[in-house]
């Protein structure tokens, strides 16, 4: 699958419309984002106007984990670079 660093980037955004974005059913985005929240990377609230909407938002530690990724990716790149010039 492709990496989605967007709900890092974009605050708290309504889960069902992050499920249709990533081409999933809402059911895989649900078991996805509760095994996020065990693990600290994000949190759910619900919408102040309808209360049915669980919005979910990357926490903090989801922000450091996709810095470190961004980082090892571009340091990958770098070296991937060199390589081919040798």
């Amino acid at each position: 699958g492709r990496f989605h660093p967007w709900p890092a980037r974009h605050g708290p955004q309504p889960l069902g419309g992050l499920a249709t974005r990533l081409r999933v059913s809402s059911a895989s985005m649900t078991g996805f984002a509760d095994r996020l929240d065990a693990l600290g990377l994000v949190s759910f609230t619900q919408h102040a106007s309808d209360r049915r909407v669980i919005l979910i938002q990357a926490t903090e530690a989801a922000r450091k984990v996709l810095a470190s990724v961004v980082a090892l990716t571009a340091l990958g790149q770098a070296a991937n670079s060199l390589r081919k010039k040798w």
